[in-house]
């Protein structure tokens, strides 16, 4: 199946529920088919677990790894 949706939206409307209260029993985190890594960034903002961001496409794992490999706040 291919999905080419906003998982972004998905946040607002049940995923983030679901993640907020799976995270708590895990050690990392892994967003399969990143895209724009919105879903990534969410959880690495919010959860003191590893993520990692996995996509197909090379343009969406150098998106996802600008805002998760950083060290550091950007000023």
């Amino acid at each position: 199946m291919k999905f080419m949706g906003s998982k972004r939206a998905m946040l607002t409307n049940g995923l983030g529920e679901t993640i907020a209260r799976e995270v708590k029993h895990s050690a990392r985190f892994v967003d399969l088919f990143t895209g724009s890594g919105a879903v990534a960034w969410h959880v690495a903002q919010r959860y003191d677990v590893c993520v990692i961001a996995s996509d197909l496409q090379l343009f969406a794992v150098n998106l996802a790894a600008s805002v998760l490999s950083r060290t550091k706040p950007i000023d």
